[in-house]
């Protein structure tokens, strides 16, 4: 032991050291706590976008079909269109083959 270094100063010394060591364990313990809630935060957060991703699928596969079936929709109604004109043309020379409109 050094000259004029007393027991009692050492053990001061060494006291203060062990505060301190304890100050610092429990700062790390609340850091693990807030780490431990993060972990659980972020695994929430993925289960969400998860679930959000799942959802979007279904929206994606919805607004397939339905532009199939507006497709489907436009093609009847343009072939009934086409039809109709042609139901049309028929009539108009029926009524004037019979004169009941004047040519």
């Amino acid at each position: 032991m050094p000259e004029g270094v007393s027991l009692e100063f050492i053990g001061a010394q060494l006291d203060r050291l062990l505060e301190g060591q304890r100050e610092t364990n429990g700062r790390l313990d609340k850091i693990d706590g807030r780490l431990n809630n993060l972990d659980a935060d972020m695994a929430e957060v993925q289960v969400s976008l998860a679930a959000t991703r799942a959802d979007l699928g279904i929206v994606k596969a919805d607004v397939a079909a339905i532009k199939a079936d507006v497709e489907t929709v436009r093609e009847v109604q343009q072939n009934q269109g086409a039809r109709l004109n042609v139901i049309e043309g028929r009539l108009a020379l029926i009524e004037k083959h019979t004169g009941l409109v004047k040519a």
